[in-house]
């Protein structure tokens, strides 16, 4: 009886731990350009890739379309650092309704 007891409640704390997370997040362009550009500031990230910060994320003269478009497309040719970039490119992709 004991370990169905310790099983019940593994579970009940797996579930209320599941439920607890958002499961769809979508972060906002401000965010993701945010984060961008402190990855490409001081900070670096070990592979930096200098082909992301060739983005103009900060033309005003572009819609947000055509600038998650542009970051989408620098981001995927950044192959070795593709783990570090990989959340930005689906989140932008999510935006502007690529899949």
């Amino acid at each position: 009886m004991l370990p169905s007891l310790k099983a019940a409640f593994a579970l009940l704390s797996l579930i209320e731990l599941i439920s607890s997370i958002p499961l769809n997040t979508k972060t906002k362009l401000s965010e993701i350009t945010h984060r961008i550009q402190h990855l490409n500031s001081g900070v670096q990230v070990p592979c930096n890739d200098t082909r992301v910060a060739q983005v103009p994320f900060t033309d005003r003269k572009l819609s947000d379309h055509e600038l998650l478009c542009r970051a989408a497309t620098a981001l995927t040719k950044v192959p070795k650092c593709k783990k570090d970039y990989e959340p930005l490119i689906i989140n932008l992709q999510s935006l502007h309704g690529k899949r």
